[in-house]
């Protein structure tokens, strides 16, 4: 099976969207298919041996839309594409305005009081010459009649059906009065309401798109972020300008003061400080020297430098950024799947209620000329398309807002969902602490007694030789407690033994082979694990991780290591307090180090000395007893809790932040971004349920209201160029709605 979007253009509503989600989700080999209307995007899972992207965009196109696979080009044209949409929109508002005034005073002008007795062939001529200037209204809005007639026809009927349906009806019951009329006395036309309809629909349709937009600025930054082009340096040393997608892997680029840098790499030449405030969340520039990596979407200050690519493409920091926000963005909430369950009878409903109304008003009032103008209105006035905006247009506006500070929803069931969580699991080393723990005291076995390294080396005795065992061994794994030891090692200047066999065992330490000995380091786990008896020691100064490093079964240096717990930690921890959550922290330290760092920033409750597998058990348990949880790691070692939890949250290193197995990421590595998260789900998801609200309550009021029902006892009903208008701003209140979440920051 594979994953794959595909563009679908011609979608006006959620019906729209329902009936290319079945007619592809029916296809043979197709798993499921999900359809976002803001977005026009779809995500189908799929055998490829079964069925193939070409037959899939032929079975869309068979319903009258236009389908294709969504690709890198297609993305960076898009800007393009709503260019061209928007001179479309303008082009079609200006002819159906212009005609539609004159065809408004030659209808409603006798009633005004204005004299038309001038006008060729009478009151007939006046009718037909209405008739004339609605033609072109017709004609320019014209997609309107190919997509609903097209959808009725296959018996899938979508709100292009019921505009197409109302404004043909308006025009027929027309051209019949004229044809039928006796030459004398009043005519009931309505192509004035034929080309109303078709022109306020429109005008709705403009304002929605143009109010969509805004909804996709945050991506449309994301992607500003990327320069169109870039310096390369050939293998002569030239500078060419070339396009950024061009550049590959190992070439060089130069990039200048107050630009962008569009790669990940690694600085070969220059000094310059990076503005890396989009990335990490750090407010001040950072010296970067030769040997530096930069990132992606950062601006470079001040110095000219020379860059290797090492990443480029869609393996980019800023690409994959991109990436989770269209793939948040272009996928389903579970609450969207109210308003596609009520979308899929809406408009049969619509139209069965049109046909009721239009025969109730017949029989009963014997004026088939009301009765066709409330059954038009009745068709006008519903609005499916507010429905199926309610969800996307919120989720658009809410994932933007989140990149745009750092937090990476990866889907919009995640951004539902982490508003929902009760309790909060904390990983404690690179979550709750900064991860960058420091080596405090070094033992190191002297005959049968162990004296402290320091004390050692001011006695003037030579550093010990363990200590490059450890450094070869430590360098090799990527794990904060391995680099503060290699880093403390450094210090010493030592230079790393060469290892001739290695194992990595998570959770516990290392074990390897150097020089034909045996060597574990690790914790005391490990130890026990290997055979080896652990020495007796003072208590650690500072809570924190004990190290020891055993050579054939004697253990010859213990590392005292600790950690500084992040300044924003404390606080993120008593917001979550506030907000009801309760929150755990978990860890494969020692249960006093963990208590330590516990009650300094106020956690409920410790779990100590736990392995990888361990946390993925507390989680299921925690799970099975009905609690939401959310996760928080690093997203390495903590992969398998991070998959079990109903949101597993991610703590990005600035441009570690393809983590498949979490659903939120936090790319500045700050517990409060994971509150601001919480807030951000909450507020969108109580937007959803406002613009459901109101679209099906819009519904509920307007259509009896068009079909009629206050009309005798109140005189009160609703004409088809109302009900248009009426219908027009209910979707673009939606999405109103929706970027009402921008009023607030996060």
């Amino acid at each position: 099976m594979i994953s794959k979007y595909f563009t679908v253009n011609g979608m006006t509503c959620s019906a729209c969207s329902g009936s290319v989600e079945r007619v592809v989700a029916g296809l043979e080999g197709v798993s499921t298919a999900e359809v976002n209307l803001l977005t026009s995007t779809m995500k189908v899972l799929y055998d490829e041996n079964l069925v193939s992207d070409a037959q899939i965009c032929s079975a869309v196109e068979d319903i009258g839309f236009d389908a294709m696979v969504r690709t890198e080009s297609a993305v960076a044209s898009a800007s393009t594409s709503d260019n061209e949409d928007d001179d479309n929109f303008v082009s079609r508002l200006i002819w159906s305005f212009g005609l539609l005034l004159p065809l408004m005073l030659m209808s409603m002008g006798p009633m005004w009081g204005i004299d038309f007795s001038w006008f060729p062939g009478g009151t007939m001529g006046l009718g037909w010459g209405q008739f004339v200037l609605c033609l072109p209204v017709l004609w320019v809005n014209r997609v309107f009649f190919i997509r609903g007639f097209s959808a009725l026809f296959r018996l899938d009927p979508t709100m292009d059906s019921l505009v197409s349906i109302g404004s043909a009806a308006s025009v027929i019951s027309g051209v019949i009065s004229l044809l039928t009329h006796s030459g004398s006395g009043h005519m009931s036309l309505y192509f004035e309401s034929a080309a109303m309809i078709l022109t306020l629909v429109t005008l709705g349709k403009y304002l929605e798109f143009r109010a969509k937009r805004k909804t996709g600025q945050a991506l449309k930054l994301l992607r500003d972020m990327i320069p169109d082009t870039i310096t390369l340096m050939d293998e002569e040393g030239v500078e060419i300008s070339v396009p950024t997608q061009s550049v590959q892997v190992g070439q060089l680029i130069r990039i200048g003061p107050g630009e962008r840098i569009p790669l990940d790499g690694t600085i070969v030449q220059g000094i310059s400080s990076v503005d890396e405030s989009a990335i990490t969340g750090e407010s001040l520039p950072v010296d970067k020297v030769v040997g530096d990596v930069v990132t992606s979407g950062t601006m470079n200050c001040n110095g000219s430098l020379i860059i290797r690519a090492d990443k480029v493409g869609a393996d980019t920091t800023i690409s994959q950024m991109i990436h989770m926000v269209e793939t948040a963005a272009g996928s389903k909430a579970p609450i969207a799947r109210i308003a596609d369950r009520v979308s899929r009878y809406f408009v049969p409903g619509v139209m069965a209620v049109a046909l009721l109304t239009f025969v109730l008003w017949t029989t009963f009032s014997k004026d088939w000329s009301l009765a066709a103008n409330l059954a038009i209105s009745v068709l006008v006035i519903s609005c499916p398309c507010a429905l199926g905006l309610a969800t996307p247009t919120a989720i658009m506006v809410a994932t933007g807002m989140g990149a745009s500070e750092g937090i990476l929803f990866r889907s919009a069931e995640a951004m539902e969902l982490t508003g929902t969580v009760d309790t909060v699991l904390l990983d404690k080393t690179g979550t709750i602490t900064s991860g960058t723990p420091s080596v405090n005291t070094v033992h190191v076995l002297c005959g049968d007694m162990y004296k402290p390294v320091d004390q050692l080396i001011s006695e003037g005795a030579p550093v010990p030789q363990s200590l490059a065992l450890a450094m070869g061994v430590e360098r090799l794994i990527k794990h904060p407690l391995a680099t503060a030891i290699v880093d403390y090692c450094h210090m010493l200047e030592l230079l790393p033994e060469e290892i001739t066999d290695f194992e990595n065992l998570p959770g516990m330490g290392v074990s390897a082979q150097i020089s034909g000995k045996n060597i574990s380091i690790g914790n005391a786990a490990l130890m026990e694990i290997c055979g080896v008896a652990l020495p007796q020691l003072p208590a650690m100064a500072v809570p924190g991780a004990r190290v020891y490093m055993s050579e054939d079964r004697h253990v010859t240096l213990v590392f005292d290591i600790s950690d500084t717990v992040r300044s924003s930690s404390v606080q993120a921890v008593q917001d979550m307090h506030a907000r009801g959550l309760q929150v755990i922290m978990v860890t494969g330290d020692n249960r006093e180090a963990g208590e330590h760092i516990g009650g300094l920033v106020g956690v409920d409750r410790v779990v100590a000395e736990v392995l990888p597998t361990h946390k993925e058990s507390l989680v299921s348990e925690l799970v099975a007893q009905g609690h939401r949880v959310a996760m928080v790691g690093d997203g390495i070692n903590d992969s398998p809790a991070l998959s079990s939890a109903t949101v597993g949250v991610a703590i990005g290193g600035g441009s570690d932040i393809a983590v498949e197995s979490a659903d939120m990421v936090l790319l500045h590595s700050s517990l409060s971004d994971f509150v601001r998260g919480y807030d951000l789900s909450r507020r969108t998801v109580s937007v959803i349920k406002r613009g459901l609200f109101w679209a099906l309550f819009y519904n509920a009021v307007c259509i009896p209201l068009a079909a009629g029902v206050l009309l005798v006892p109140l005189g009160i009903s609703l004409n088809p160029s109302i009900a248009a208008a009426a219908m027009s701003l209910s979707s673009v209140s939606v999405v109103l709605n929706a970027l009402s979440l921008r009023r607030r920051k996060l």
